[in-house]
């Protein structure tokens, strides 16, 4: 091979290096599902003791025809804040006759008792959070 044809190939090679440093080649990532990776409950009113978190209620007897007072609605925060899939699911014991849990976290006590909620992730990496309510 000619010296030509060899410095040309160095040339164009040093050439390539300059350019792809100078333009960078950047990894771009489409379509990235982020998952959530805490939920926190975040009533003012709730105390916090190590592991729980509580909401107290006083509960006030029902009266028949009139709308029901002994309700509290969950508050809470999905992190990172844009995670990609931020819904969540109210699992709670159903066989519990002091109350129920409706879909969009409200808590609603029929006489006095404990409900314990688990605030659960529905992006399949099942975080949650637990958050004893309970009607005294």
């Amino acid at each position: 091979m000619k010296k030509s044809v060899i410095i040309m190939i160095l040339i164009i090679y040093v050439a390539s290096i300059v350019f792809i440093g100078f333009f960078g080649m950047k990894i771009a990532s489409y379509n990235e599902t982020l998952y959530v990776e805490r939920i926190e409950c975040i009533n003012v009113e709730a105390e916090v003791r190590p592991n729980e978190k509580i909401l107290s209620l006083y509960f006030a007897p029902v009266v028949e025809g009139e709308m029901n007072t002994n309700v509290v609605q969950l508050e809470w925060k999905v992190y990172p804040e844009n995670a990609t899939y931020r819904n969540v699911i109210f699992v709670y014991d159903e066989t519990t006759t002091c109350g129920y849990v409706t879909d969009v976290g409200t808590v609603v006590f029929n006489r006095k008792g404990t409900i314990v909620v688990n605030i659960t992730s529905t992006d399949g990496q099942n975080i949650r959070e637990t958050i004893r309510i309970v009607a005294m």
